[in-house]
Protein backbone atom coordinates (compact mmCIF):
# COMPACT_ATOMS: atom_id res chain seq x y z
CA UNK A 1 0.00 0.00 0.00
CA UNK A 2 2.33 2.60 0.90
CA UNK A 3 4.90 1.55 -1.89
CA UNK A 4 1.95 2.54 -4.28
CA UNK A 5 0.90 5.44 -2.42
CA UNK A 6 4.57 6.71 -3.04
CA UNK A 7 4.73 5.56 -6.48
CA UNK A 8 1.51 7.57 -7.12
CA UNK A 9 2.66 10.92 -5.85
CA UNK A 10 6.31 10.51 -7.75
CA UNK A 11 4.05 10.01 -10.63
CA UNK A 12 2.16 13.65 -9.66
CA UNK A 13 5.15 15.32 -8.82
CA UNK A 14 7.00 14.12 -12.31
CA UNK A 15 3.90 15.31 -13.81
CA UNK A 16 3.91 19.16 -12.44
CA UNK A 17 7.62 19.30 -12.58
CA UNK A 18 7.40 18.69 -16.42
CA UNK A 19 4.54 20.60 -16.71
CA UNK A 20 6.86 23.65 -15.45
CA UNK A 21 9.28 22.60 -18.15
CA UNK A 22 7.18 23.25 -20.87
CA UNK A 23 8.26 26.36 -22.89
CA UNK A 24 4.98 28.85 -23.19
CA UNK A 25 5.37 30.17 -26.73
CA UNK A 26 2.00 32.53 -26.36
CA UNK A 27 3.32 35.37 -25.83
CA UNK A 28 5.81 35.49 -28.43
CA UNK A 29 5.03 37.22 -32.16
CA UNK A 30 6.70 35.52 -35.36
CA UNK A 31 8.23 38.30 -37.19
CA UNK A 32 9.29 37.75 -40.61
CA UNK A 33 13.36 38.89 -41.59
CA UNK A 34 12.60 41.65 -43.58
CA UNK A 35 10.18 43.50 -41.46
CA UNK A 36 12.43 43.00 -38.70
CA UNK A 37 15.52 44.50 -40.93
CA UNK A 38 13.12 47.41 -41.96
CA UNK A 39 11.43 48.17 -38.43
CA UNK A 40 14.00 46.80 -35.93
CA UNK A 41 13.17 49.92 -33.81
CA UNK A 42 9.16 49.07 -33.49
CA UNK A 43 10.00 45.43 -31.88
CA UNK A 44 12.35 47.15 -29.34
CA UNK A 45 11.60 45.31 -25.58
CA UNK A 46 8.68 42.69 -27.47
CA UNK A 47 9.37 39.17 -27.44
CA UNK A 48 9.37 37.81 -30.80
CA UNK A 49 10.33 34.19 -32.59
CA UNK A 50 12.73 34.62 -35.42
CA UNK A 51 12.91 31.85 -37.18
CA UNK A 52 16.99 31.77 -39.65
CA UNK A 53 19.65 29.90 -40.13
CA UNK A 54 22.09 28.85 -37.33
CA UNK A 55 26.05 29.30 -38.83
CA UNK A 56 28.27 29.42 -35.64
CA UNK A 57 28.28 30.30 -31.96
CA UNK A 58 30.98 32.68 -30.21
CA UNK A 59 32.54 33.25 -27.16
CA UNK A 60 34.56 36.55 -28.32
CA UNK A 61 32.69 39.93 -28.43
CA UNK A 62 33.34 43.02 -30.24
CA UNK A 63 34.09 45.81 -27.79
CA UNK A 64 30.72 47.26 -27.67
CA UNK A 65 29.11 44.29 -26.83
CA UNK A 66 31.50 43.45 -23.81
CA UNK A 67 31.53 47.40 -22.48
CA UNK A 68 27.62 46.87 -22.82
CA UNK A 69 27.88 43.93 -19.98
CA UNK A 70 27.93 40.65 -22.09
CA UNK A 71 31.10 38.93 -20.48
CA UNK A 72 31.87 35.68 -23.06
CA UNK A 73 32.59 34.25 -19.81
CA UNK A 74 28.67 34.39 -19.04
CA UNK A 75 27.60 34.29 -22.58
CA UNK A 76 27.24 32.96 -25.90
CA UNK A 77 26.86 35.13 -29.04
CA UNK A 78 24.91 32.94 -31.98
CA UNK A 79 26.06 33.70 -35.60
CA UNK A 80 22.94 33.23 -37.77
CA UNK A 81 22.41 34.74 -40.95
CA UNK A 82 20.39 37.92 -39.78
CA UNK A 83 24.05 38.99 -37.96
CA UNK A 84 23.55 42.41 -39.29
CA UNK A 85 20.41 42.78 -37.91
CA UNK A 86 19.84 41.18 -34.90
CA UNK A 87 22.98 39.74 -32.46
CA UNK A 88 21.54 36.83 -30.44
CA UNK A 89 22.88 36.49 -26.77
CA UNK A 90 22.40 33.80 -24.57
CA UNK A 91 23.36 33.15 -20.88
CA UNK A 92 25.75 30.35 -20.42
CA UNK A 93 23.59 27.76 -18.09
CA UNK A 94 24.23 24.36 -17.37
CA UNK A 95 21.01 22.90 -19.27
CA UNK A 96 21.82 25.18 -22.99
CA UNK A 97 25.99 24.48 -22.26
CA UNK A 98 25.67 20.87 -24.32
CA UNK A 99 23.00 21.94 -27.07
CA UNK A 100 24.87 25.39 -28.38
CA UNK A 101 28.16 23.53 -29.31
CA UNK A 102 26.15 20.84 -30.63
CA UNK A 103 24.31 22.44 -33.38
CA UNK A 104 25.12 22.10 -36.73
CA UNK A 105 26.16 24.86 -39.28
CA UNK A 106 23.06 25.73 -41.96
CA UNK A 107 20.45 24.30 -39.13
CA UNK A 108 17.18 25.62 -39.21
CA UNK A 109 15.80 27.27 -36.15
CA UNK A 110 13.59 29.30 -34.48
CA UNK A 111 14.79 32.05 -32.07
CA UNK A 112 12.17 32.87 -28.84
CA UNK A 113 13.48 36.08 -26.91
CA UNK A 114 13.34 39.70 -26.10
CA UNK A 115 14.74 42.27 -28.55
CA UNK A 116 16.73 44.85 -26.85
CA UNK A 117 19.40 47.31 -27.40
CA UNK A 118 23.40 47.50 -26.52
CA UNK A 119 23.86 50.04 -23.90
CA UNK A 120 26.82 51.27 -26.24
CA UNK A 121 26.88 51.95 -29.85
CA UNK A 122 29.49 50.16 -32.42
CA UNK A 123 31.92 51.89 -34.30
CA UNK A 124 31.19 50.56 -37.36
CA UNK A 125 27.42 50.72 -38.93
CA UNK A 126 27.38 46.98 -40.01
CA UNK A 127 27.34 46.02 -36.51
CA UNK A 128 24.08 45.52 -35.01
CA UNK A 129 22.70 48.37 -32.20
CA UNK A 130 20.09 45.69 -31.16
CA UNK A 131 20.39 41.84 -29.79
CA UNK A 132 17.81 39.39 -29.08
CA UNK A 133 18.20 38.32 -25.43
CA UNK A 134 17.18 34.63 -26.03
CA UNK A 135 14.71 32.48 -23.98
CA UNK A 136 14.36 29.71 -25.68
CA UNK A 137 15.74 27.84 -29.04
CA UNK A 138 14.38 25.66 -31.25
CA UNK A 139 15.86 23.27 -33.77
CA UNK A 140 13.65 23.09 -37.03
CA UNK A 141 15.48 21.32 -39.68
CA UNK A 142 18.86 20.12 -38.60
CA UNK A 143 21.86 20.48 -41.37
CA UNK A 144 22.83 16.82 -41.61
CA UNK A 145 25.39 17.81 -44.49
CA UNK A 146 28.59 17.13 -43.92
CA UNK A 147 31.74 19.95 -42.60
CA UNK A 148 34.37 20.85 -45.29
CA UNK A 149 37.54 20.12 -43.59
CA UNK A 150 40.15 22.65 -44.07
CA UNK A 151 43.86 21.58 -42.89
CA UNK A 152 45.97 24.90 -42.16
CA UNK A 153 48.82 22.78 -41.77
CA UNK A 154 51.66 24.54 -42.96
CA UNK A 155 53.94 21.57 -43.84
CA UNK A 156 51.21 20.03 -46.02
CA UNK A 157 50.33 23.25 -47.88
CA UNK A 158 54.36 22.92 -48.34
CA UNK A 159 54.24 19.60 -50.09
CA UNK A 160 51.28 20.31 -51.93
CA UNK A 161 52.92 23.06 -53.19
CA UNK A 162 55.98 21.15 -54.43
CA UNK A 163 54.10 18.55 -56.42
CA UNK A 164 52.48 21.33 -58.21
CA UNK A 165 55.65 23.21 -59.26
CA UNK A 166 56.92 19.49 -60.75
CA UNK A 167 54.07 18.89 -62.20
Amino acid sequence: MKKSVLLLLFTVLSIVNGAEKEFNKEPYKEVEKEILKAKIEKYYNKKIVLTTNYIKYETTFSEYIEKSGFKPEKYYGLVTSDKKTLYVLIPKRDDKDDVIPKLKSGSKVALYGRVKKFKKDPKFKDFPLYYLDLEHIEVLIENNSKKKDYNFDSNNNKRKNKRRKRR
